[in-house]
């Protein structure tokens, strides 16, 4: 009879959760090095267990491929998501991210295929071979359908069984680069923090801060000749005239360009200077939605100085580009209460080498979660100046997927799920720059987390609190969620 009651027990574990609990599911994908030694994580994973998570560490002793890393790595972790998502609707990975030598490592898409023409070439940096997660939330289908190598290309990896960019997994991603696991706990703790803040200290993550600058003007090139004077400030208006009158208790402070001949035609709060950004957001922002040029460790703004030669145009020689903020701002705004970003601008979230303004932020305590682009974007085609039109869908970018991203996590939803379901829901169109920027922007951070987590009671916790091997039992239902920068490379 115990046998039976026994064997009962185990066939009810091992069934997949129902649907209302699968959201609650958070695997850790990572490496034995980090679980093992890490003084933060079990402390993570309690905290996600407190609030009713069902949490699963997973490593290479899980999914395979010791000794293995970037591509050959990256199949077998994804193989063993497919196998095991049932009753999961959520992946963090930590670890290493670069696509060739990374131990849980980003992969390449390349949309254009192999041989691809690169304008980015000569820049160090590439603007066809895109490092992406959505790999690893993207389960459904292959991402190779003819067997040729080379992930996400149009149109082969795009029919039937191939990729269809709805996320089984919402994805976040914390980067370790050297094994250096005192940096890592150092993030964790911020997001620890995050979690274990009290109620009534929360109030400024209510608080939205616009750094917006312009990225080009009538007459200056990028790749090609401009013919118009492009404002990242003009999301914001828009976004404060359409958005924000249904979101009480939301405020805003906007820091829009002022200097030059061609400053912003909106009205502001502050200048747009580095150092008013970094005094101005240490008082404590929730929320931070920025555009301005971008390399991986440095955004700048974009100034028409003068117009010398009184052709009304701004060319390339009559514009600078002072910093609007870089990688070392992270220390310097850091208060305890860590933001929300969207980063319109090129190349923060580039993850092959270290020191990324979005990794170096999460590291310092000034962001919790960050949406960033890791190769070379536009905006979308949404028309920001025409403030009654609806938002434009067909496209998608760091602009509108900001918009819809800082709604709906106002509106209580999960952070990791409200990107994916976003990149899901723009850009309907399977053409190259729709495609290329469902791969670029990825979610930094852990997906998990909402703009209203707070401390919880203590409640026992089991000495083990890495699981590895056993399945989800979480029976809880989960609370109901509310379900780009035009760049030039600046070298």
């Amino acid at each position: 009879m115990e046998r039976m009651i026994l064997l009962l027990a185990a066939l009810l574990a091992a069934l997949p959760l129902a649907a209302a609990d699968a959201e609650k599911g958070l695997f850790i994908v990572t490496t034995d090095y980090v679980k093992n030694g890490s003084a933060v994580l079990g402390t993570f994973v309690a905290e996600k267990e407190k609030r009713d998570w069902t949490v699963r560490v997973v490593t290479e002793s899980d999914y395979g491929g010791a000794g293995e890393k970037g591509p050959a790595r990256a199949a077998k972790i994804r193989d063993w998501l497919i196998a095991h998502r049932a009753g999961y609707g959520f992946a963090l990975l930590i670890g290493d991210p670069n696509p060739t030598y990374g131990e849980v490592p980003m992969v390449l898409g390349q949309p254009l295929g192999e041989g691809a023409s690169d304008p980015c070439g000569d820049t160090g940096y590439s603007c066809v071979k895109i490092p992406t997660d959505l790999y690893y939330g993207d389960l459904s289908g292959s991402w190779d359908l003819n067997e040729d190598g080379i992930f996400a290309q149009l149109p082969v990896d795009m029919g039937d069984g191939g990729i269809d960019f709805g996320s089984e997994l919402a994805v976040g991603r914390i980067p370790v680069y050297f094994g250096d696991l005192e940096e890592l706990d150092e993030l964790l703790g911020h997001i620890v923090g995050y979690m274990q803040m009290a109620e009534e200290a929360t109030a400024y993550r209510k608080k939205m801060l616009f750094p917006l600058s312009f990225i080009w003007f009538d007459g200056y090139k990028v790749f090609q000749t401009m013919r118009e004077n492009k404002e990242t400030a003009e999301t914001a208006e828009w976004f404060i005239h359409n958005i924000l009158p249904d979101r009480d208790g939301i405020s805003y402070t906007r820091l829009y360009e002022a200097e030059g001949h061609y400053p912003t035609q909106f009205d502001y709060e502050l200048p747009l200077t580095n150092e008013n950004l970094i005094s101005e957001w240490k008082k404590g922002y929730g929320m931070v939605f920025w555009g301005g040029h971008g390399m991986p460790t440095g955004v700048v703004r974009t100034v028409w100085t003068e117009d010398t030669n009184g052709n009304e145009l701004g060319e390339n020689d009559e514009v600078y580009s002072p910093l609007l903020v870089d990688s070392s701002n992270g220390e310097d705004i850091a208060s305890g209460q860590p933001s929300f970003i969207v980063a319109i601008s090129c190349l923060v979230g580039f993850v092959s080498e270290p020191g990324s303004i979005s990794h170096r932020f999460m590291v310092d305590g000034a962001a919790v979660g960050v949406i960033s682009s890791s190769s070379v974007t536009d905006p979308s085609a949404m028309k920001w100046l025409e403030q009654d039109s609806p938002l434009d869908t067909t496209t998608f970018g760091e602009d509108n997927a900001g918009v819809l991203f800082f709604d709906r996590l106002i509106g209580g939803g999960y952070a990791g799920r409200i990107f994916a379901d976003i990149r899901d829901e723009l850009g309907k169109e399977t053409v190259y720059r729709v495609i290329d920027h469902k791969l670029m922007l990825n979610y930094f951070g852990d997906p998990t987390l909402t703009l209203y987590d707070h401390a919880v009671a203590e409640e026992p916790v089991d000495d083990d609190t890495v699981t590895d091997d056993d399945p989800p039992t979480n029976d809880d239902a989960a609370p109901t969620d509310d379900t780009s920068g035009g760049c030039s490379l600046v070298l």
